[in-house]
């Protein structure tokens, strides 16, 4: 009898560890074919999002800016604390706790893919990431497994203060706006680290959607998720009651849309041929760099005044 319970134990014990080493290759295989044709992880480690080129007038004003995406990169110490943490308490309260991927919402989407076809709202703020800076927004069950490959080598290679510092860098919030530096400039005519916890409220309700939470196409459901985003911050202890309610009595209060217009289009357009001439297409549109040049501003507006009414007197 020993001797037969020993040999069914021996046959569970063979059994069990076929199984685990079949599910294990299977694993195995299913990581290295979604691996396949992902950036590598020296790919990885030397990504430089693109930022935009500033052409600043011989006072340090703006004239133009060059960019495919137009961004402003600035350290995480820079960016307020209440837009740090309401984001995180929204988009992924348990960041400091996976490593890439939230295995208590894993179920949910995996669930959500097979009776739908589509996977939404369950990445990780490390997935968000992986996917801003590598992948597509299509939405189906492959490309979230990728971004979640992508994820977890993010996770091997950057320290979550850093991946946190990319993201708020990387992520899209409208238009050519990308980056909360450019945002807080671009909405609020501000430095980021100026951003009253309002105004991080108001930011941080655009990341879900931008089109669907544009300021200026749809400022009423913009101001009840800001709303919702100012309850997450009276939650987390950085707002009292008295400042929340205060809060919620806001209105958006953003920057007119901005109309494009160009002031030295002649001059901003020399200059651009000089720069691709002599430093190439990157420096220009990607490598984020400031040029002086000797052009006034003040001076400029005068010549096209004294230049339009010259042309209104010849007709």
């Amino acid at each position: 009898m020993a001797a037969a319970a020993g040999r069914l134990f021996l046959r569970s014990l063979l059994a069990a560890a076929c199984i685990i080493t079949v599910l294990l290759v299977s694993v195995g295989s299913c990581y290295i074919l979604l691996r396949r044709n992902l950036p590598t992880p020296e790919t990885i480690v030397s990504f430089r999002a693109p930022a935009a080129t500033r052409i600043l007038d011989c006072q340090g004003r703006l004239i133009f800016e060059y960019f495919q995406e137009r961004r402003r990169p600035v350290p995480l110490e820079t960016i307020p604390p209440c837009l740090r943490e309401a984001v995180i308490a929204v988009e992924d309260h348990r960041f400091y706790r996976h490593w890439g991927i939230d295995m208590l919402r894993l179920p949910g989407a995996m669930l959500g893919a097979l009776r739908q076809g589509d996977v939404k709202g369950t990445s990780t703020i490390t997935q968000q990431l992986a996917r801003c800076m590598f992948l597509t927004p299509e939405r189906s069950l492959i490309r979230k497994l990728r971004e979640m490959v992508l994820a977890v080598e993010l996770e091997r290679h950057y320290s979550k203060p850093e991946i946190l510092e990319m993201y708020f860098n990387q992520i899209w919030l409208g238009g050519p706006v990308y980056g909360v530096a450019t945002a807080a400039e671009r909405y609020f005519g501000k430095h980021v680290s100026r951003l009253d916890p309002v105004e991080c409220a108001t930011l941080g309700a655009m990341i879900a959607n931008p089109s669907a939470y544009s300021p200026y196409r749809h400022p009423e459901r913009l101001l009840r998720r800001r709303n919702f985003f100012l309850g997450k911050l009276r939650r987390l202890g950085l707002l009292t009651e008295g400042e929340y309610q205060a809060a919620r009595q806001r209105p958006l209060e953003v920057m007119p849309q901005p109309g494009g217009q160009n002031e030295a289009p002649y001059f901003v357009e020399e200059v651009r041929r000089y720069l691709i001439e002599r430093y190439g297409y990157d420096f220009v549109y990607r490598s984020g760099s400031v040029v002086h040049t000797t052009l006034d501003l003040d001076i400029q507006a005068a010549a096209t005044s004294a230049l339009l009414n010259w042309v209104d007197t010849l007709e």
